[in-house]
């Protein structure tokens, strides 16, 4: 006696087709802007601003942002996990981050210093934090396991393309970086927009169960891989 194998279901097909095309949307606008912005834009605003040894210093903002990411990674995933809402526990974290994310990059146009160019770099990661933790975690929240292949490749190869065209916007725009970085910032704001937009509506967690009284650190320690 054999089991029939159950085919899947219209709109789990429609499903999985709506969060590739949403995740795709979100790795490759992500990656123009982020590459358009640091690969390009940023090195010749410290360049324009006559920064000595701008190399170097461009270095130090990158590896103050790396840092600065895993703890902000970190808290993002803790508080996106405790997140009660009519629209989810993801959903205000990606849409509220692609505001910080888009207008923090084209704030970038603007310091007369790398210290607050270095600033605004941060805030910046902190935005596109607040979209890409809750966007991977919406993998393995929402996205049946069968899909999750096709879906982290996506998000791979749509990284890939981001970043050539990112490097290729800005280079066009580097005799008018004001233009170019309102173009990075756009594609900030809309990574995360329409990611949310076009992916299925995540269900309220209005009524999730959270642990009552649990300091916010001791969730974070929590999250920590252990072996």
């Amino acid at each position: 006696m054999t089991t029939a194998s159950v085919a899947p279901s219209p709109s789990s097909k429609t499903n999985k087709w709506r969060y590739t095309a949403a995740f795709t949307a979100f790795a490759v606008l992500s990656g123009i802007a982020f590459y358009g912005t640091m690969s390009i834009l940023v090195p010749q605003r410290l360049r324009d601003l006559g920064i000595e040894n701008s190399t170097a210093v461009l270095g130090a903002i990158n590896s103050a942002g790396s840092v600065a990411s895993i703890f902000i990674a970190l808290f993002v995933g803790a508080l996106s996990d405790r997140t009660a809402s009519k629209w989810g526990r993801r959903t205000p974290w990606i849409f509220t981050g692609a505001f910080v994310y888009g207008i923090c990059f084209w704030s970038l146009s603007r310091p007369s210093s790398a210290l607050i160019i270095g600033i605004c770099y941060v805030l910046a990661l902190t935005g596109l934090n607040m979209v890409q933790v809750p966007i991977y975690a919406l993998i393995s929240d929402r996205v049946e396991e069968e899909s999750r292949a096709t879906i982290s490749a996506a998000i791979g190869g749509g990284g890939v393309i981001g970043q050539g065209i990112g490097t290729l916007i800005g280079s066009l725009f580097i005799t008018n970086m004001e233009v170019g970085f309102v173009c990075t910032g756009l594609c900030a704001l809309l990574a995360g927009v329409l990611a949310v937009v076009i992916a299925p509506r995540e269900p309220s967690s209005k009524n999730m169960h959270k642990d009552a009284g649990k300091p916010l650190w001791r969730v974070v320690v929590e999250s920590l891989p252990r072996r």
